[in-house]
């Protein structure tokens, strides 16, 4: 597929580039099920349960790659939708462009979980309990909200070139944000306006926070820095970041109750959604200039 054939495609901010690599096995998985296949084929715990081997005899894994950094027609968008000296900070080895998933599912995920069923929840026994629990399914299965932003967590508006060595610590074992991205805005909103130590909220690791500012600076401030990663639907009309669920800024970092997870759910696939027609609507431009 090349660009103009993806841009023809259906929506294009309705693309899952998991599929762009992935198997006609992969492809033809129910929402959920293809979200569990994803995590269990990215899971440390891969070697114990029984579903990987299942999965693994039916090609389902076959081509399967995490798309941020690893899709190949992402990384020709990348090229496309930034400015080189916006990439610098985020090109590894071979030159590959690294990317980050910016809104993700498992954290909100377990929170709704265990609002529902009042017991822990941890990815594995998720994935676990929904091939084995025909209620803990269905109750995943009837949250239309949740499966709509499972739809598009892999869609063009969730993925930003990001600093390499960046995109993991934002994620694991962060307490101040976990992995949130109006939380992520927040402390970069605060460091363009004069706040320098707020990236310490993002990365507690002094070499990778400074990382993360070189790539930062390279914007030269808050409305750059908006404009040149489409960040529009994440903005409100102040220009500041909204939250992703009422009193996010100021409460608990984690949702507490399943009104807050299924707002987060929404939040998440409205603004995605909107911020990958923009992008589209960018790569129009971009390449009707270069032709």
């Amino acid at each position: 597929m090349n660009m103009r054939d993806f841009l023809d495609k259906k929506p294009p901010e309705e693309y899952d580039f998991t599929e762009y690599t992935a198997s006609d096995n992969y492809k033809e998985l129910q929402e959920l099920e293809r979200f569990f296949a994803y995590q269990i084929k990215k899971s440390v715990y891969k070697n114990v349960n029984q579903l990987y081997t299942i999965y693994l005899e039916k090609d389902i894994f076959k081509g399967l790659v995490d798309p941020d950094s690893k899709c190949p027609l992402l990384q020709m968008i990348y090229i496309i939708l930034w400015d080189e000296k916006h990439l610098i900070n985020c090109k590894g080895n071979h030159s590959l462009i690294c990317g980050e998933t910016m809104n993700s599912v498992n954290t909100t995920l377990n929170c709704y979980v265990k609002c529902t069923t009042r017991k822990k929840a941890t990815k594995l026994k998720n994935i676990s309990l929904y091939y084995s629990n025909e209620k803990f399914k269905e109750n995943l299965d009837n949250n239309k909200k949740l499966i709509e932003f499972i739809n598009v967590y892999h869609t063009l508006g969730n993925f930003i070139p990001f600093p390499v060595g960046c995109n993991s610590p934002r994620g694991y074992n962060n307490s101040r944000i976990e992995d949130y991205w109006d939380l992520t805005l927040k402390y970069v909103y605060d460091y363009y306006h004069g706040d320098k130590n707020s990236v310490q909220n993002i990365y507690t690791n002094s070499k990778i926070e400074k990382k993360f500012k070189d790539w930062l600076d390279k914007f030269g401030g808050w409305e750059t820095f908006i404009d040149d990663n489409y960040m529009f639907p994440f903005i409100d009309e102040n220009g500041r970041p909204k939250e992703l669920w009422k009193g996010h800024f100021d409460g608990a970092v984690l949702p507490g109750t399943t009104d807050q997870c299924n707002e987060y759910f929404e939040n998440a696939h409205d603004w995605i959604l909107k911020r990958g027609r923009i992008m589209a609507e960018a790569m129009h431009k971009r390449i009707r200039e270069m032709e």
